[in-house]
Parts: C-alpha cells; sequence; structure tokens
C-alpha cells in the first residue's frame, strides 16, 4: 500500500508529455505509470500537470550588507519557496575573515532548521585559512563553496591567487565552486568615474558593471578552473558575453554549470530610469537591455545554461533607501553607491518560467 497516489495527470518524461499515475511511499515517487494498488490518499489530476519540486540553488536569507538584513527568514523564505513550487533550497555560510568556514556552517544548519522543506548549504570562501578547511567541509555535507570576484570594498572579493588556490582544493576535495563572476577592477573604475562626473542616478548603475565586466570574470575564472582540474558552477550569468565564454570553455573540456535568473530573462536596465522607484531593481550583476534576452532564452533551450536560480535577496523598501540622503523637499537623492543590492524572487521563479518561456 502507498502513501498517496496522483492518477491522470500530465508529467514531462524522457518519452515525451503524458498521462501518468505516481504513486509515492515514505516521502519518495515509488512508482510512475499505470499503477495498481491502493493508498491511504488518492488525488485525481485529471488535466493538470504533474511537477516535481523546484531545487532553488542561489538565495540571499538572514543576510546581513551595508548593515541591512534581507526581510525574511528561514521559516518565512521556506513558506514563499512552497508557494513557489520550491521544495529544496540552499544557502550560503557567510564565513567572515578570521573565521572558521566550519564554524559557520554549523551556525547556518542552526538558522535553517527552522525551515517548512528541505535545505542546504554552500560555504563561502575569503581567504587562506578557509580554503584549509574545505575537505573538512566536504566531509561534513558541505560539498560546494562560493567565492566572489567582486565587492573588494566590503571585503568579499578574492585575488587571482586566492581564486586559483581555492580552485585547486576543490580538485583536492572533490568540491565545487560557485562563482559570482564581475570584475571588480572594471566596476571600481568605471564607478569612480560615474563619481567625478556627478552621475550616481540609477540609470548610470549598470554602466559600472557592463557585459564586459561579467565577460572577463567569466572568462578568467573558467581558464583558472581548467588550470585546477575542477569543475565550476557559474551563477547569475546575464550577458550573451558571458555564454558565449562558456560554450568556448566547455569546448576546451571544462566540466562547467551555468546559471541565470528570471530577472535576466525578463526585466531590462528601463527599470532604472524611473527617478523614484529605480533603486528597488538594484542588483548585481545588473539589470541589462534586452539585447541580451534573446541569447539567455536560447542558451537556456540548448542547455549552454543548465539551471535557473532567483538569486533571492530581498530587503524591504524602506531597507533600500535606508542609506540615501535628502533633498529639501524629503526626496531621496539618486546614489546607486549607497543601495543596498538585492531583488525578490524564490516564489516567482517557477510561475514565471512556465509563463515567459513555456507558454508565451
Amino acid at each position: 500500500m502507498y502513501d498517496l497516489i496522483v492518477r491522470h495527470g500530465l508529467a514531462a518524461l524522457p518519452d515525451g508529455v503524458r498521462p501518468v499515475d505516481i504513486a509515492v511511499l515514505d516521502g519518495r515517487i515509488a512508482d510512475v505509470g499505470t499503477v495498481t494498488g491502493t493508498a491511504g490518499r488518492v488525488i485525481d489530476a485529471s488535466g493538470l500537470w504533474i511537477l516535481p519540486g523546484g531545487v532553488e540553488p542561489h538565495m540571499h536569507v538572514e543576510n546581513d550588507f551595508l548593515g541591512l538584513s534581507t526581510v525574511n527568514d528561514f521559516f518565512t523564505q521556506s513558506v514563499a519557496a512552497a508557494f513557489g513550487g520550491v521544495t529544496t533550497f540552499f544557502d550560503f555560510a557567510n564565513a567572515e575573515r578570521g573565521g572558521s568556514l566550519i564554524e559557520a556552517m554549523d551556525g547556518r544548519k542552526e538558522q535553517m532548521a527552522k525551515s517548512a522543506i528541505d535545505y542546504a548549504v554552500h560555504g563561502r570562501v575569503l581567504e587562506p585559512g578557509h580554503i584549509t578547511e574545505l575537505p573538512e567541509a566536504v566531509l561534513a555535507g558541505c560539498p560546494s563553496f562560493k567565492v566572489y570576484m567582486a565587492y573588494a570594498e566590503v571585503g568579499l572579493m578574492v585575488d587571482d591567487a586566492t581564486l586559483l588556490a581555492a580552485f585547486r582544493a576543490a580538485h583536492a576535495a572533490r568540491a565545487l565552486p560557485l562563482v559570482h563572476a564581475e570584475s571588480d577592477p572594471i566596476a571600481a573604475a568605471l564607478t569612480e568615474e560615474a563619481r567625478r562626473e556627478g552621475d550616481l542616478s540609477w540609470s548610470r548603475y549598470p554602466d559600472t558593471r557592463p557585459p564586459l565586466c561579467e565577460a572577463e570574470a567569466f572568462a578568467r575564472a573558467a581558464r583558472f578552473a581548467r588550470l585546477a582540474d575542477c569543475p565550476l558552477y557559474m551563477v547569475h550569468t546575464s550577458v550573451a558575453e558571458a555564454v558565449e565564454e562558456a560554450r568556448r570553455a566547455r569546448q576546451a573540456g571544462l566540466r562547467l554549470y551555468v546559471e541565470t535568473c528570471p530577472q535576466y530573462l525578463i526585466l531590462t536596465r528601463d527599470l532604472y530610469d524611473d527617478p523614484e522607484r529605480g533603486h528597488l531593481a538594484i542588483c548585481a550583476p545588473p539589470l541589462r537591455d534586452g539585447r541580451d534576452q534573446p541569447a539567455l532564452w536560447q542558451a537556456l533551450a540548448d542547455g549552454t545554461i543548465d539551471c535557473v536560480g532567483s538569486d533571492d535577496c530581498a530587503y524591504t523598501i524602506a531597507a533600500k533607501a535606508a542609506h540615501l540622503e535628502c533633498d529639501p523637499d524629503g526626496k531621496p537623492i539618486p546614489d546607486f553607491t549607497r543601495v543596498v543590492q538585492g531583488v525578490p524572487g524564490i516564489e516567482t521563479r517557477l510561475p514565471l518560467l512556465l509563463s515567459e518561456g513555456v507558454a508565451s
């Protein structure tokens, strides 16, 4: 006897879309096809789609940045995830400089224990001390870790020597590095140029992190990974140039996994033209113009892009404006350097993909 049988629903299977029965026992799928037998609960799904629970590979919850914390805790985030069709999510053990990666992992697991869905933890590597802990982290059930090629101003960026050392350690420990690929020197130089010109408007923001900023870092990380003979997972890919770098890297033999996000598939930098609300869309990488979107959709269709994460990093409207100064009329003065980066997305990721990627 099964715990649950879902009958006559439409499922996308390797041989096509067709009506099937799905039996569940002890929380696992036990049979797919024409299921005989009984169950404690039977659901008639005639005319409905049956989808597997989604996995969210990339989000930031109970995360402090620029002295501000994201809006959700892990329970409310898990409820939003479940409403969006997600049954497992990953967040990051935010190890700090001078601190322990293992201790950060343990602390993050305690925070995530309030989740209503399944969860897992990525590590974060900032310095050589964290690299030495990678074998222990893998044995403790954390075989992936993130490195940043940007955010030197807040101490998150790793230099090239540390990046290569982390990749070599990943090879030895059989770990998977996740890479935030933006060139910090390019972003810093263009931000300083905008500051000198007195233009820190929302619409100037994407020009300080142009496609080259991402593509250069993407290519550099891929070359380092080939040298270290380790696999690579590239987060929030947003530009056609990076997609081309992914194709070249794979042709050269790199085991590479590429992620994009709904905001890059659907939204555009035009949102930054709104002087009153443009800052709400500030994220990194920034929203692009529409020219990159056909390449991203095509890459998703042909398998160059492997998955879609949300990079959910949700702040309140008040938090997005918390560090802005105001003019004599009380209106915030645009300054993208004072805005915490991040947008929500875990609850809308799957509905948007079905709406914009399947139905339209």
